[in-house]
């Protein structure tokens, strides 16, 4: 048991020079701590105040001073965390443009011998086709003749955004029969709470088919009307990958839905993000051992061992991201 004469007096608020923090550091979290602690203050239920005593109030009160230096900390380690990131994103920048440069055959790597084709094979055709194909998720969204528009795909990027918070990815694309646009965007908005982020909305690019070469607009492709917000059904026709750049409109007031449009929203929503994510997260950063099948098979060997875990109260809960789409309530 601890003597209650080595209790350790809490440190204040101002006192986080201790921690080993710049000047500089040490202000900003004195800012924010005292900010939360106010707020806190302020916003704890009166009825409860009255029930404590002073002594009790004052220990209260102390904790919520811990609790707004440990906030501060949480909001230096997400400064640090995205300073980190922006570091190791512009290392990985030149390796993303040397693997651009070898399968679109802009550049050559050594020990290439002469080819008896003609004309000779350049880089890696059809690399991204296959890459995204590999994938379970991503290859039950691609039909046919999705693969041959996935075809002239040059290279896939991902990028965050600068005005909001969120990602966009980008498909480039060569010269193709089938559409004007060099670039198609798929940009994900998500909400700026820092403890759990939340899909507000996405946008895509509109595409300029050539005329009837609309992939979209073929015979077993099922047409989508998105202010419909209806989902997959399990008839013969086909959803197109395509169909990824025509994200569904959320509406201004989710209470303008009925409860079973609000609940194919939701649904709908959290699969374009599951969608978004496995592009950004795995196929990008992996791409050459998804075109192998090697990641497939790591993929599958996590799907396996860890795709369902037991809580501690014995209920299952599905792993992934930490991302989601919005609850009915929350667009």
């Amino acid at each position: 048991m601890t003597d209650t004469n080595e209790i350790a007096v809490v440190p204040k608020i101002a006192d986080l020079t201790c921690l080993g923090l710049s000047k500089e550091e040490n202000n900003l979290l004195i800012k924010a701590a005292m900010k939360k602690s106010l707020s806190t203050v302020e916003g704890m239920n009166s009825v409860m105040l009255t029930t404590l005593s002073p002594n009790v109030r004052k220990r209260v009160e102390t904790l919520q001073e811990i609790q707004a230096v440990h906030d501060g900390l949480v909001s230096a380690y997400r400064v640090e965390l995205a300073a980190l990131e922006a570091k190791y994103d512009s290392l990985y920048a030149p390796l993303y443009t040397k693997r651009y440069e070898i399968i679109n055959g802009i550049s050559e790597v050594d020990g290439i011998v002469p080819e008896e084709a003609d004309p000779p094979v350049k880089g890696i055709p059809e690399f991204w086709m296959n890459a995204l194909c590999s994938n379970d998720m991503l290859s039950c969204e691609i039909n046919d003749d999705d693969k041959e528009v996935l075809k002239y795909v040059k290279d896939i990027k991902c990028s965050k955004l600068e005005d909001a918070n969120g990602f966009k990815l980008e498909f480039y694309f060569d010269t193709n029969p089938f559409f004007s646009n060099s670039v198609l965007s798929k940009l994900y908005f998500m909400t700026d709470d820092e403890d759990e982020h939340t899909l507000e909305k996405a946008t895509g690019t509109v595409i300029n088919w050539f005329p009837g070469k609309n992939i979209l607009k073929a015979p077993n492709v099922r047409e989508v009307e998105r202010s419909d917000y209806e989902e997959t059904s399990d008839d013969d026709d086909e959803d197109s990958f395509f169909q990824f750049f025509n994200p569904p409109e959320v509406p201004t007031d989710i209470s303008e839905l009925d409860d079973h449009k609000a609940a194919n929203l939701q649904n709908i929503m959290e699969r374009d993000l599951d969608i978004g994510f496995t592009i950004k997260e795995k196929i990008i950063t992996k791409a050459i051992l998804w075109f192998t099948g090697e990641a497939m098979d790591d993929d599958l060997y996590l799907d396996l061992g860890d795709s369902d875990t037991e809580s501690s109260d014995g209920e299952e809960v599905e792993n992934g991201h930490d991302e989601k789409a919005p609850a009915a309530g929350e667009v």
